[in-house]
């Protein structure tokens, strides 16, 4: 927006500084200037004013009121704001706003940034500080915000920048996230491929209160039925007949808005498939779970077809081994080019 440097001045007692220095200003105290314009007898200044501004900012008076708070300088008696009109207050102290802003401030100081942006302070019964928000500074709703004017009128600039705290605790193994790694070793060495279903469904048992389609209204409540839709769409591009597709996913479920679990589905499917040779290489899958995981073999859900054969089981019934070292080094592929 546009603003006559001439039409600003007339807002103030003294005078303003050269309309450089007003411009610096304000791009000191997170404003935006874009332009400064001679017009002959006046300046002109372009200045950015963001959305959370709009509704104290966008005029001379706003913009004026703005620059007596940054360069600390009084306008005129009848351009003060009516203090009558506020909106609802904010309780704060003036621990919180130094713990936010890392400073040292002290309640005066804090009193004083907030008086220039016409946020008048005063205490409660109980000793907290409770500001008084004008009606038009809508951007104002938290104690952060309070936070904000404070810095930017004290000068981020001033802050002083302070290294992290070094943190010496040791960090806890998530137990599903490690174990899903381990998973992913011993299908990725058996030839499995690793997918990532969908979550949204056309049915299921939890419902989604704004879906974003009709056939995506559901949050799934297991793998299997997914996992059967991709090894028959792949089985569509498997050149040989004899080759199988080997997928496997490990994803979270929901049984209800309550429960949610982390399981695990793998399945095999082929063009064309003789006797029980599915039921083979899923029945030794199975076994090589229970050996390496000690997996009950009744746990698993079965569904099966003439080609394919899928089967999960929830990560809980899996025994975590946080000593099981996990190296998907050798399955990455570092030579794609996109």
């Amino acid at each position: 927006m546009k603003f006559s440097y001439r039409e600003l001045n007339n807002y103030f007692i003294d005078p303003l500084p050269e309309a450089k220095t007003v411009a610096e200003a304000l791009i000191t105290h997170a404003f935006e200037v874009d332009e400064i314009v001679d017009v002959g007898d006046d300046w002109e200044l372009e200045v950015k004013i963001l959305p959370d501004r709009s509704h104290d900012a966008s005029q001379s008076l706003g913009l004026a009121r703005e620059l007596a708070a940054v360069l600390n300088q009084n306008l005129k008696e009848e351009y003060l704001s009516d203090d009558s009109q506020s909106r609802p207050s904010i309780i704060f102290t003036t621990k919180i706003i130094n713990d936010i802003l890392g400073l040292d401030l002290n309640e005066d100081q804090i009193i004083d940034y907030l008086k220039r942006v016409r946020v008048k302070v005063s205490k409660n019964a109980d000793g907290d500080l409770v500001a008084q928000i004008p009606a038009d500074r809508l951007d104002l709703n938290i104690k952060e915000d309070l936070a904000d004017e404070v810095v930017r009128l004290y000068g981020y600039d001033r802050v002083p920048a302070l290294s992290l705290s070094d943190n010496q605790r040791s960090v806890a193994d998530s137990v599903n996230f490690v174990l899903a790694n381990q998973l992913r070793q011993f299908f990725v060495s058996r030839g499995f491929t690793e997918i990532y279903g969908y979550t949204f469904k056309d049915k299921g048992k939890v419902k989604v209160a704004k879906p974003l389609a009709s056939d995506k209204a559901w949050l799934r409540s297991d793998l299997n039925s997914g996992l059967i839709k991709y090894l028959q769409f792949n089985l569509k591009h498997l050149l040989f007949d004899n080759k199988a597709v080997k997928l496997f996913e490990v994803g979270t479920v929901f049984q209800s808005l309550d429960e949610e679990a982390k399981i695990l589905s793998f399945g095999i499917a082929y063009k064309k498939v003789k006797g029980n040779d599915i039921s083979k290489e899923i029945d030794k899958i199975i076994v090589d779970l229970k050996e390496d995981f000690g997996v009950v073999v009744d746990v698993f859900e079965i569904d099966r077809s003439d080609n394919l054969m899928v089967a999960q089981i929830p990560l809980s019934s899996f025994s975590f081994n946080k000593d099981k070292s996990v190296d998907l080094t050798p399955y990455l592929k570092t030579d794609e080019n996109y």
